[in-house]
């Protein structure tokens, strides 16, 4: 899961050179721990980042696989290891209708 830590960034430019939005490629995060910070941001050379320079933007967690690994495991835990959910037979039905 890709966590994003800051909700601004403090920039410094003139108003027709400000970004619309600062982008930031994530590509380079491979491991679980990796991340990148304010430093990593491209901006223009009419823009300046007055936000801390070492501040992390944003950090690859383990938690997305822990939570589908716990639903996996409340599947098997529910209908037992390799077992699907019970169908209800048409025949069944239709046994007990004619009964009434």
């Amino acid at each position: 899961m890709l966590l994003c830590k800051p909700q601004q960034i403090e920039v410094e430019a003139l108003p027709n050179d400000l970004p619309d939005r600062l982008e930031l490629n994530v590509d380079t995060l491979e491991e679980i721990g990796s991340s990148l910070l304010v430093s990593d941001l491209e901006v223009s050379d009419e823009v300046t980042i007055l936000s801390t320079l070492d501040e992390t933007v944003v950090v690859i967690t383990g938690a997305a696989q822990e939570i589908e690994e716990e639903e996996e495991e409340e599947d098997i835990d529910e209908f037992g290891e390799g077992e699907q959910e019970p169908e209800i037979s048409e025949q069944r039905g239709k046994q007990e209708e004619e009964e009434e």
